[in-house]
């Protein structure tokens, strides 16, 4: 299937480039054509045509097309390059050279061929080509494209595969409508998955049902009744006297003091592991006598620069101004349990853990510490300075992309809000 990064207008004047390449070692493999032309044209179409990556040469061309049907292919290669040098030399100034000006060319009859081997008609299949594009935008570093969300397209496409191994046949898109998602719950809603998970999922095979639909798949006229859904998560964070508290403690344990003052700069600074695992002090500067850290989110690629909370400062003095030993996620998590616990983080509430054996959440009552994860200090910093800071800068500081995913995200509504406009009456 064709992508396009941008649209981009032609230079008449610069030599054009045309390569035939593949982005798979699957057989058949889809043969892509990448048009260039100086800097303003970078656009890459899927030509329809199928090989076996064992006959391809890296150099763009068939490998040894001694039989028939390669001989064929190679021509045919010869033929749509020509068309495009043709039509790119014969453009007018100013003409776009986008993906419907390639499409053109390679299929002069029909713009997306309908249920096209290059554009599989299973979903499965098409999950797969999915990923594939969302890579091909990662590799040429487009803006949104993230190897976290090839991951989790990579998850859903994994349950839907058990699902079609239980039925016994391919799953079509066309059948993708309310009744095959029903079937879809139930099957995940028997190995044990969450209502969340399963309502994030659906959400992900609509996208790419949508997609497969744009790109002249045929598509269940019922897939605008297909919704996703989540339940809001039990906001479970540690307040400030809890955040004290495990401050205070003495810990005769190297490793564990070490995972304590990463947990305090996570509550202050209200960032993913991810990015707080990363912290240096180099990335710290003083401007107008306040201290600011600056750095880039690894999910969102987005640039932040944060005034560091003098609780965060403490941890930096102590070190001798640098930040704690990075660790794995896995030795964080269980680290900070084991932190929580001694500092005595042991109210009943209501939440779910891992069950070892199931390797799936459980819901029930647990003693906090329990539940404390990699996630908490995220959930602290938004649940603890929300309604002391306007909500504007808060969403700032942890990089959510709307208000609503902010206040779903700290378990609050919009009554919430009419409380705090009923403050100012």
């Amino acid at each position: 299937m064709g992508k396009i990064w941008g649209k981009i207008f032609i230079l008449v004047l610069e030599m054009a480039t045309i390569k035939f390449l593949l982005k798979s070692n699957k057989n058949p493999a889809s043969i892509y054509v990448r048009v260039r032309q100086g800097r303003a044209v970078d656009v890459y179409a899927n030509t329809k045509l199928l090989i076996d990556p064992k006959d391809w040469n890296p150099k763009g061309k068939v490998r040894n097309a001694k039989n028939e049907d390669l001989k064929s292919l190679n021509s045919r290669l010869d033929t749509l390059s020509a068309s495009i040098t043709k039509a790119l030399n014969e453009a007018d100034e100013g003409q776009i050279i986008d993906i419907k000006f390639i499409k053109e060319i390679l299929f002069p009859n029909s713009l997306e061929p309908q249920n096209s081997k290059s554009a599989p008609a299973f979903l499965v299949e098409y999950f797969d080509s999915y990923i594939e594009e969302i890579r091909d935008k990662i590799h040429l570093k487009k803006k949104g494209a993230t190897e976290s969300t090839a991951k989790k397209y990579h998850v859903i496409r994994g349950l839907l595969a058990g699902l079609q191994a239980s039925r016994g046949r391919k799953i079509s898109i066309a059948e993708v409508g309310p009744e095959f998602i029903s079937q879809f719950e139930q099957y995940l809603s028997k190995q044990g998955y969450s209502n969340n998970t399963i309502g994030r999922s659906i959400k992900f095979i609509k996208t790419v049902c949508r997609h497969a639909h744009k790109n002249g798949v045929k598509t269940s006229e019922r897939l605008t009744e297909v919704k996703g859904y989540f339940s809001r998560a039990l906001n479970i964070h540690l307040d400030f006297n809890e955040l004290d508290k495990i401050s205070r403690i003495k810990l005769d344990k190297d490793y564990l003091d070490n995972a304590r003052d990463w947990l305090i700069i996570s509550c202050y600074t209200g960032q993913r592991v991810s990015d707080f695992m990363r912290f240096t002090k180099e990335m710290i500067r003083v401007e107008k006598g306040k201290h600011l850290i600056e750095f880039s989110q690894v999910k969102t690629d987005k640039k932040m620069v944060l005034p560091i909370h003098k609780k965060v400062l403490e941890v930096l003095n102590k070190r001798d101004g640098e930040f704690p030993r990075p660790l794995s996620d896995q030795k964080y998590n269980l680290y900070i349990k084991e932190v929580c616990k001694i500092a005595g983080i042991n109210d009943k509430v209501e939440g779910a853990k891992m069950d070892p054996e199931t390797k799936r959440k459980g819901a029930g009552i647990y003693e906090k510490w329990e539940l404390v994860s990699s996630h908490i200090g995220r959930r602290s910093f938004s649940s603890n300075f929300y309604g002391s800071i306007p909500t504007a800068l808060l969403i700032h500081a942890t990089g959510h992309s709307t208000e609503k995913m902010f206040l779903d995200y700290v378990g609050k509504d919009d009554s919430h809000k009419a409380m705090q406009l009923a403050e100012y009456f």
